[in-house]
């Protein structure tokens, strides 16, 4: 195909360099805003899961054209993941309970203050990243999975496990 969308959602494995360090960052700083006791679901995507998408979507002519959302297939509770990537790591999960209401204005307040400094900085909170771990997102792969014979084949713990391992290792653990 000339052209196929495929659209992951949050990517977790060895290596990741944004989700995961987030998350961990903020833990280590002020502890991980939990909204809602941490029900909400989170649907996230193992890189490698990403790829055999990718290569399924140039083995088949009919995806031309089409766009396709790509994650493990396994929302779960954010808790209960971030518990996981905790354990992992080894760290103790530290949580703050706050108000969406109270962080979406400052986080805005943060993206302009940000937006002038020189370099543009990402600010340490912004609205994106608080409706991520806020709000469940769920995304339907059915049509993955019809058009393209997707079926995730590394699991979100083995994604996590990968993700600490190459984190211990590039720590000299």
């Amino acid at each position: 195909p000339e052209a196929v969308i495929l659209r992951p959602r949050g990517l977790i494995g060895a290596g990741d360099p944004s989700l995961a360090p987030r998350l961990l960052d903020v833990h280590r700083r002020i502890g991980v805003p939990l909204f809602r006791e941490g029900t909400n679901l989170v649907d996230l995507t193992a890189v490698e899961n990403v790829a055999l998408a990718a290569r399924l979507a140039l083995e088949h002519a009919n995806a031309h054209g089409q766009a396709y959302n790509i994650t493990n297939g396994d929302p779960r509770p954010f808790r209960e993941l971030l518990d996981r990537l905790l354990t992992l790591v080894g760290e103790t999960p530290r949580y703050r309970r706050v108000s969406i209401r109270v962080l979406y204005p400052l986080a805005a307040v943060l993206e302009k203050l940000y937006a002038v400094l020189p370099g543009y900085p990402e600010p340490p909170l912004t609205r994106y990243t608080l409706t991520t771990i806020a709000y469940s997102q769920t995304l339907d792969i059915s049509r993955a999975r019809a058009d393209l014979g997707y079926v995730s084949r590394v699991s979100l713990d083995d994604a996590l496990a990968a993700f600490a391992a190459t984190r211990a290792t590039r720590r000299g653990h």
